[in-house]
This record gives C-alpha cells, sequence and structure tokens, in this order.
C-alpha cells in the first residue's frame, strides 16, 4: 500500500516538533550531581567491623570519634580517638566512648575537599579522602 503525502507530512511534522522539544528542553535542564557537605569536625563517631579470613570467622571492632582540635604545622585539625578492637577480640565498649578511648591522630578538611590524616604514632600526614575527584579519576590509598 501507498502512503499518501499527507501521511508523510504529518510523520515529518511530528518528527519535528519532538525534535526541536528535545532539543530545546534538555539544554535547559540543570544538570547537578550530589551535594556536597563538609566532613565532620565535631562530636561525629562511626564503628569499624573487620571479618578475617581464618575458620572460625573472627571479626574485630574499633569505635572512633572525633572531639576538639589541635594545631599541628601551622593546620588546624579535629582530634581523632579510637576505642580499639583487635581480631578475633571483643571490644569492651559497645559504641564510642571518649572516656576510655586514646588519641588516635588528626582530620582536616582542605578548601580543595580533601581530607588529611595526621597519624600520630609517625608523625605523618595522609591524604585519606578527595571528594573534588570526578568520574574515571583515580585514587591510590596511602596505607594500611
Amino acid at each position: 500500500m501507498k502512503r499518501s503525502s499527507m501521511d508523510l507530512g504529518f510523520l515529518a511534522r511530528t518528527f519535528l516538533k519532538t525534535f526541536v522539544y528535545f532539543v530545546l528542553l534538555f539544554p535547559s535542564l540543570k544538570a547537578s550531581s550530589q551535594v556536597y557537605h563538609n566532613f565532620p569536625n565535631d562530636s561525629a563517631t562511626w564503628t569499624y567491623v573487620e571479618t578475617g579470613f581464618t575458620f572460625p570467622l573472627e571479626t574485630g571492632t574499633w569505635h572512633f570519634g572525633i572531639s576538639g582540635d589541635t594545631l599541628i604545622n601551622g593546620f588546624v585539625y579535629t582530634r581523632l580517638y579510637i576505642n580499639e578492637g583487635s581480631l578475633g577480640q571483643i571490644n569492651p565498649e559497645s559504641a564510642f566512648n571518649l572516656s576510655t578511648a586514646y588519641y588516635y591522630g588528626a582530620l582536616r578538611e582542605g578548601i580543595d575537599k580533601k581530607v588529611w590524616f595526621y597519624k600520630w604514632a609517625n608523625s605523618e600526614e595522609y591524604l585519606l579522602f578527595d571528594f573534588g575527584l570526578a568520574a574515571g579519576d583515580t585514587f591510590c590509598f596511602p596505607f594500611q
């Protein structure tokens, strides 16, 4: 069956309207990524649980918390404390407890969305997070 020129004209106009609609609409939509929130600098706590590879499986629990600040090499850091556990042992604390924690190091956030960790035990600074990375960028974790 042969199509009439009227049907082809209708299809062409419909296609053109749809095409123009998308060409005009999509550039006006605002593209956005995740909203950036600064790294916590007071009263944050978190728990890290590790599972070993032995049988029976062993787990260890470490509780971290930040409290107060300190000045190191001209930078203001937030003090990081730990209730340390060990693999295969039960941590006596069920959650972070500042009164039984010990000083582990310090954290600071730069204006470039990088979070630095100052390890008290060896007086070295490590890049811990880089929230300014884009898709496809590479980040190497600096230590274990």
